[in-house]
């Protein structure tokens, strides 16, 4: 039964997110090409800012809404109107502190426009009531909201931006898709779950934010090594490279999205084993876990093979330069797609210091990386930097909570490293032989298929009891 469940709640984020992340990567690709690297690198440059300031608001209360609701639907109605309270009160010190922000900040009078225009993502991602829905697995009613706001959104951009003096639009456009998907969330959970219960009782307002403090402090250290770079490069650097960086780096999130929504459809059936079976959470921890790194190897070795056909297709050559940087982002995949998943099992078990840790550790790696790598190489500098932060992440939950599960690995990764390396050993012998790199790709996941099979890793009844009941 939970499999079931599981596959459904991945169907419809995968549906909702996989629309709205390519209506997402269109309006990259659209604005790229209309207001150039320099205005898409103050659109990201501004967007960067405003979703640090979206963690503060957010606190760390999502996911804390998410567990206690998934454990115990009924305290949903009272955590709703609690969530509401804190945050209102968060908005308004948060659109204070940007304010201020606006005033010192060091840019021109159309890059502070911008970004005080993006503060209306604090009202509308702010209220916005994702997380009820989440706790009792309605994922289908996510999707309709998310995809909603996606398309007003590019409604408002193609209509109404044609050159790059319309670049205030962009955060217009953001906000009025928000305010639909807002209104839409908000009736629908009256709907769901009864009158929204206010309650003014400032001592469980202050256990809740001892609770969900170390999950909010959490992310904004991931935010810290997922945007800072953006932010770093935009203030030593230019909105150009910006531009030429956020190009590359907006790919290889929407990648990065398959293995994002696989983590989020995972989190209440991970909650709920936390408490009921560690041994059952643990198998589709693994599970889970082989069938990501399975596929993500090939992802990441095909998007390295096709970047330069990817970057002038979708950008064109003014973007030839961002083609090394997808080169190196693309690793990325991989290792969120497994740091992701651990995450969030970690955070189901109610160890938000540890998930706090992690991120910390990575956030101070990428913020000292990208202070001595930019300056001297720039957005290549950036990117290596977010990758060693990664992998700094990797490293910590392999040693406190990945190696304390008692399943070998020594099989699975003698034959991922055997299928690894006859990829990569196929790839040196016919990449001169081969022009056609669709058919030298087909050929390179033929082997490495192959290979899996051979170890026995490639276990089709091992896939199919992760998305189907047992």
């Amino acid at each position: 039964m939970i499999a079931r469940i599981h596959f459904r709640n991945f169907f419809y984020l995968s549906i909702a997110d996989g629309i709205s992340h390519v209506l997402f990567l269109g309006i990259v690709i659209y604005l790229a090409r209309v207001l150039g690297a320099e205005g898409l690198g103050t659109v990201t440059f501004a967007r960067s800012i405003i979703l640090y300031l979206l963690l503060i608001v957010n606190a760390g209360l999502e996911l804390y809404g998410i567990r206690a609701g998934s454990r115990d639907p009924r305290q949903i109605p009272h955590l709703i109107g609690t969530f509401l309270f804190l945050r209102f009160f968060l908005i308004i010190l948060v659109s204070c502190l940007l304010v201020i922000l606006v005033f010192f900040l060091p840019k021109s009078a159309e890059t502070k426009q911008v970004l005080l225009l993006y503060g209306g993502m604090l009202i509308t991602t702010g209220l916005l009531l994702e997380w009820p829905f989440q706790a009792v697995e309605r994922m289908h009613i996510l999707a309709v909201g998310r995809v909603l706001a996606e398309c007003l959104f590019v409604f408002v951009v193609i209509g109404l931006i044609h050159e790059s003096r319309d670049i205030l639009w962009v955060p217009v456009g953001r906000f009025l898709g928000g305010a639909a998907e807002l209104i839409l969330l908000f009736l629908l959970s009256r709907r769901l779950f009864g009158k929204i219960r206010f309650e003014w009782a400032p001592s469980r307002w202050r256990d809740i934010l001892k609770r969900s403090m170390p999950m909010g402090a959490g992310f904004i250290m991931v935010q810290v090594y997922s945007n800072m770079d953006n932010i770093m490069l935009g203030l030593i650097r230019s909105e150009q490279e910006v531009g030429l960086y956020a190009a590359a780096y907006k790919i290889v999130m929407a990648i990065v999205l398959a293995g994002v929504v696989y983590h989020k459809a995972l989190y209440p059936a991970l909650s709920r084993l936390s408490h009921q079976s560690i041994e059952k959470m643990n198998r589709l921890l693994v599970q889970s876990a082989r069938l990501l790194v399975i596929f993500a190897i090939p992802v990441v070795a095909a998007s390295w093979i096709l970047a330069a056909e990817l970057i002038s297709l979708l950008y064109g050559r003014e973007y030839v330069e961002s083609i090394p940087v997808f080169q190196i982002l693309i690793i990325k995949v991989l290792l969120m797609w497994v740091n992701g998943l651990t995450a969030n099992a970690v955070l189901a078990s109610d160890q938000e210091r540890r998930f706090l840790v992690s991120v910390t550790l990575g956030a101070l790696t990428n913020l000292l990386l990208n202070v001595f790598f930019i300056p001297h190489w720039g957005m290549t500098g950036a990117a290596v930097a977010t990758i060693l932060s990664e992998c700094v992440v990797f490293v910590y939950f392999f040693i406190v909570y990945l190696s304390r599960i008692r399943i070998s690995v020594m099989r699975d990764l003698r034959g991922l490293m055997a299928a690894v390396f006859s990829m990569g050993m196929v790839y040196i012998l016919l990449a001169s032989l081969i022009r056609q790199k669709i058919v030298l790709l087909i050929i390179l996941c033929f082997v490495y298929f192959s290979i899996l099979c051979i170890f026995k890793i490639l276990d089709f009844k091992r896939i199919l009891d992760v998305i189907r009941s047992r």
